[in-house]
């Protein structure tokens, strides 16, 4: 399955994860599932660039 960046459209948004954990107000890399895609109809979330920082940590984990 791909993979997409998303973040919350806003700093101060909580979105939920379908394991019910927080999306991570700076962005994180998800599976691109229908679940994500409904998120991104109601404008809760949008697709973005992952920051440097993001990007490391993401290649540090699939490194291990």
């Amino acid at each position: 399955m791909s993979k997409i960046f998303i973040k919350p459209r806003k700093p101060e948004f909580i979105v939920f994860k379908p394991n019910g954990c927080r999306l991570k107000s700076e962005g994180e890399y998800v599976d691109a599932e229908p679940f994500w895609q409904r998120r991104l109809n109601d404008r809760d979330v949008v697709v973005a660039q992952p920051s440097k920082a993001a990007a490391s940590s993401t290649d540090n984990k699939k490194g291990k």
